[in-house]
């Protein structure tokens, strides 16, 4: 038998530690996120035009002092109000 080696701490190799940071956050791949159809830009209609798209329309009436909304199938035309007679419309939210 041989007599075991006698293992002293300088010949170990010294480990390096390193300083703690704080963890990085993950990267994810950029996702579109898709949400209710909207309209990109405010797009404003007048009373007698046909609609382009089927939605929900509203307008502010300054007679009655509050906003009205409504359904229109594409290629309605856009009605007046009862109270202010001729209005503009905006698209709220696409069908």
């Amino acid at each position: 038998m041989t007599p075991a080696k006698e293992v002293s701490d300088h010949t170990l190799p010294q480990s390096k530690t390193k300083k703690k940071t704080a963890p990085k956050p993950k990267t994810t791949a950029k996702t579109k996120t898709t949400t209710a159809k909207t309209p990109k830009k405010q797009t404003v209609y007048t009373t007698g035009e046909k609609c382009p798209q089927s939605g929900l329309y509203t307008h502010f009436c300054t007679g009655k002092g509050e906003k009205s909304t409504i359904p229109l199938s594409k290629t309605e035309t856009f009605p007046p109000c009862r109270a202010c007679g001729s209005v503009k419309w905006t698209l709220v939210m696409a069908a």
